[in-house]
């Protein structure tokens, strides 16, 4: 049967019609694919992506694409996603990706025909919706730490930066930055040796976190400053040596490591530590120190001019024991006593090391012009005695009993004369007894002076023994003590406290001394751990022999002021300066019923 003429091309029309809508030939698909597509009746975008963005942070720019295509028995069905729309509120996504910046929340489809999917929210956060967090713990020499936090530079806070937006938190805070009192910090730990209140903060874009204040505690209870001298006084003589030192004492009266945010200031001038000074100029010297938020009381000490003193002359007389050195002449003593008055003034050696707080006692010595009775000596300073022994031991007490007896025969009136017996003895010794006072000196008792003598006071001299060893003896004779001697004894060791009553002589440790001289045997080391070079005239051995200090001659001077059985005034005040010429009452000391044990020194 024919078609009718109409239909055919009805017919014709719409084969043309479907040719123009096709795609290119690689769009193609069979025909049985086509009608397979047209059962799609569930699509699902894929939710694995990224929804949640910050504005201003975050890179938005997402492909989008489905979970799965389905038809209405649950089959899968694959379906390209360039067939694909997505939308949203029916507009669709340029290029099928979602690039919003504004803040909102956005409900986004996928569409394919007739078929919807379910929506898909993606947030774009503004910052207000970023919430920061700031906490802190701290760590001590690296362990945990939950004492006050002290300015130390060993504590140290460790600060935790958290954000969220909502319950969420966000992971890359890479942005967020440590603020300290409003200026950056380049990392988040935090320590200092500054005490005060540190304000910390979090901030990221425009938005800040909770502050936290930290108060930064002064590992600092006080601060000292020690000033030592080598002297009684800050003397202005350019030798006079203040060591100043500042220490930092912790909450258990600990001192502290040195650090530099210690100062320490001398008339508003910058000094280290442990800085010694000296002056020749009269003035106050200030000192200050500061650090850790501490400022401590300041402190004041004026150099003043060293003294002076009238000058006392002591005569001397030598008994000499004609049986052991018949020799003993006018020259030799005059000689010796020229040089142990030059020790006295600080005028011997002076081209030699000597202590640099030496002193000048304002002591001179000379020989006696005449006897007792006022007759002039046929050699000044002599006194020519033949004693029944040329010799005597130290050690042996029947000897020193002999020539303590042998003295008493020969004892000038020690108010008028030093003595000083002249033998030999056996050990290569001399030796001197100490005076006795009538008011207290450090180290010594004062007494009741009796009638006369009970004790042979002066010195007792190896006959070829020197100047310096006469000076020595005769510091004995002036109350001056070794100043090594240790513990009561010269060979004990270093005492707890300065044996020889005199702060501004270093004393050492005799005994190891001894043990290891070295290749300077003029070296010693002091017992708080400092070296000098020995010039001082009350030691032993290997030293200069040049040298008193102003504490020696302190001593010195309260015994020729305090003393009994001294040639001076405090004895006899109406002999002139010298006493030369006149006649001694009681001028020979009898040896009275009575004796006493003196301390006495070699």
């Amino acid at each position: 049967m024919k078609q009718p003429i109409l239909t055919r091309w009805l017919v014709m029309l719409g084969v043309l019609a479907w040719l123009v809508s096709c795609k290119p030939e690689a769009d193609f698909r069979p025909l049985d694919t086509f009608f397979h597509y047209q059962r799609i009746t569930e699509i699902a975008i894929d939710t694995t992506v990224q929804k949640d963005f910050i504005a201003g942070i975050d890179r938005i720019d997402v492909p989008l694409a489905l979970l799965y295509a389905k038809d209405a028995d649950g089959n899968r069905i694959d379906l390209p996603d360039h067939l694909v729309q997505y939308l949203w509120e029916e507009v669709p996504l340029p290029d099928n990706h979602f690039r919003f910046t504004e803040r909102g929340t956005y409900a986004i489809r996928a569409k394919f025909g007739q078929v919807l999917s379910a929506p898909v929210t993606f947030r774009v956060h503004g910052h207000q919706d970023i919430k920061l967090r700031l906490s802190v713990d701290y760590q001590r020499a690296g362990q945990p730490y939950h004492g006050t936090y002290v300015a130390d530079s060993l504590t140290t806070a460790r600060f935790s930066i958290g954000a969220w937006i909502g319950n969420k938190p966000i992971q890359d805070r890479s942005g967020a930055r440590l603020y300290v009192n409003d200026s950056p910090l380049p990392d988040t730990l935090f320590t200092t040796r500054h005490p005060g209140l540190y304000t910390f903060k979090v901030r990221w874009q425009s938005i800040e976190s909770n502050a936290i204040v930290l108060d930064a505690r002064s590992p600092v209870k006080r601060l000292v400053i020690d000033l030592g001298l080598d002297a009684r006084y800050f003397y202005a003589d350019g030798k006079t040596r203040l060591t100043v030192e500042l220490t930092a004492l912790d909450e258990n009266d600990r001192p502290m490591r040195p650090t530099p945010d210690l100062t320490l200031t001398q008339n508003g001038v910058n000094i280290p530590s442990g800085s010694v000074l000296s002056t020749q100029e009269v003035r106050a010297f200030t000192f200050r120190a500061t650090g850790y938020g501490l400022t401590n009381q300041q402190v004041t000490i004026n150099s003043v001019r060293d003294e002076t003193f009238r000058v006392v002359r002591l005569p001397v007389i030598f008994h000499v024991n004609t049986s052991a050195y018949p020799a003993f002449t006018e020259k030799k003593v005059a000689d010796m006593l020229a040089q142990v008055t030059q020790i006295y003034r600080g005028q011997y050696g002076v081209e030699r090391p000597r202590a640099f707080n030496s002193a000048d006692a304002y002591v001179e010595f000379y020989a006696a012009e005449t006897d007792p009775a006022g007759r002039p000596l046929p050699q000044k300073g002599i006194d020519a005695v033949p004693l029944p022994q040329r010799k005597y031991t130290y050690y042996k007490s029947e000897d020193m009993k002999v020539l303590t007896d042998e003295a008493w025969k020969y004892y000038w009136n020690p108010d008028y004369y030093l003595n000083v017996w002249v033998t030999q003895i056996e050990e290569g010794f001399s030796f001197a007894y100490f005076p006795a006072w009538s008011t207290n000196l450090e180290g010594t008792s004062s007494y009741t002076k009796p009638e006369q003598p009970n004790y042979t006071f002066g010195t007792f001299f190896n006959y070829d023994h020197t100047a310096g060893v006469l000076a020595h003896e005769l510091g004995h004779n002036l109350a001056l003590d070794h100043v090594f001697s240790g513990a009561g004894y010269e060979l004990n060791g270093c005492s707890a406290t300065d044996p020889d009553e005199c702060d501004d002589t270093p004393y050492y440790d005799r005994t190891a001394y001894q043990a290891s001289m070295g290749s300077n045997p003029y070296q010693r080391t002091a017992c708080d751990g400092t070296h000098f070079i020995s010039s001082n005239v009350m030691d032993y051995f290997h030293t200069y022999e040049n040298s008193f200090t102003r504490d020696q001659r302190r001593r010195m001077r309260h015994t020729l002021d305090k003393a009994y059985w001294l040639p001076t005034r405090f004895n006899n005040p109406n002999a002139p300066n010298g006493r030369a010429g006149l006649r001694v009452p009681n001028g020979y000391i009898q040896k009275p019923s009575q004796t006493v044990n003196m301390k006495r020194a070699i």
